[in-house]
């Protein structure tokens, strides 16, 4: 295993990072967080309490795409939100009465 293996004070085999390259590559259409959630799952990467370590996953996949060892669909902005709509005031004449 090389230095280039490290990320994240993690070192992760070829095998592992063949697997995390097969996921990304079968799961273009996913999110970058599903893909890494899927890897956190099959590698069984926790916290001690148990939580999948997804936020560390995204950050380790990220930087492998940087180095060109995995190949990560593209990041998805989030679509603004609708403007709320105009309410339609109603034009009434109101007669003030005598």
């Amino acid at each position: 295993m090389s230095e280039n293996n490290i990320f994240r004070a993690g070192k992760f085999s070829q095998a592992e990072i063949e697997l995390m390259r097969d996921i990304a590559k079968k799961h273009r259409t996913e999110t970058r967080t599903k893909i890494s959630k899927m890897i956190c799952e099959l590698i069984n990467w926790r916290q001690t309490n148990g939580v999948l370590k997804d936020r560390a996953c995204r950050d380790v996949l990220i930087r492998m795409n940087e180095k060109g060892l995995i190949d990560l669909p593209p990041i998805r902005t989030k679509p603004r939100k609708k403007p709320a709509r105009a309410i339609h005031r109603l034009k009434v004449n109101f007669k003030v009465p005598e």
